[in-house]
């Protein structure tokens, strides 16, 4: 399996984001710019989406 950019997103105020319609993958999240006041989450999150179900990472 091959790593890849999918895209770049900016989360809402809240620190949430929707995004839908994606291929059936794990997908990992990783955070770049944290806000300002805020350090910098250096974890990478893996979402495991499967195909007609919706999937919550926090």
């Amino acid at each position: 399996m091959e790593d890849k950019t999918v895209n770049e997103y900016i989360t809402d105020e809240s620190g949430e984001i929707i995004i839908e319609n994606l291929d059936e993958a794990i997908y990992k999240a990783e955070e770049f710019m944290p806000p300002d006041g805020y350090d910098l989450y250096t974890e990478t999150k893996e979402i495991s989406l499967e195909w007609g179900k919706s999937a919550t990472r926090s």
